[in-house]
């Protein structure tokens, strides 16, 4: 099932993406564009920036002693010793078994790859996520194994199309 929802989410984001293309006249000609126009057409800048970050100036001078991100480095210490709690807390209450569920990794990393959103957004993006991953998943386990990664796709694609409105 992952991979039809996996399918099915590349079809719908491709197809949008082609939609647009074609649909939105001068989308890749900013110049010719209506002023203040969302619309830009996808670039190189990534490959540029990247490569004068890494070949001009260096990781030496931006994550080493002489970098301004020289501190940054401490977050792989914090990265590898951040599971040793729960790894404690896990041997000392064996009988909780949802102590092994807390994913440190997926904690850490989860958070910043949440869209900046106001409180209102965020609660409505917990209250779906755990509806459907906790209620629906204990009380209706079939149905979330064949139709979750679908109900996911078509969230993601909902929120594109609005995003394009």
């Amino acid at each position: 099932m992952k991979l039809v929802g996996t399918v099915v989410a590349s079809s719908v984001y491709f197809g949008t993406a082609w939609w647009l293309l074609t649909s939105v006249d001068n989308i890749c000609d900013p110049s010719k564009l209506p002023v203040g126009s969302p619309w830009t057409c996808p670039g190189d800048n990534l490959f540029y920036n990247a490569s004068i970050i890494w070949g001009v100036v260096g990781p030496l001078r931006m994550f080493g002693r002489l970098g301004v991100y020289a501190k940054m480095n401490y977050f792989f210490l914090i990265g590898i010793l951040a599971p040793l709690p729960v790894w404690i807390l896990s041997q000392m209450f064996p009988e909780k078994n949802w102590i092994r569920l807390i994913n440190m990794p997926i904690i850490i990393s989860g958070p910043p790859s949440m869209p900046l959103a106001t409180a209102v957004n965020t609660i409505c993006w917990i209250t779906v996520g755990v509806f459907f991953n906790i209620y629906v998943f204990r009380r209706y386990k079939s149905w979330w194994t064949r139709h979750n990664y679908i109900l996911s796709a078509g969230l993601d694609a909902g929120v594109a199309f609005m995003a394009i409105l």
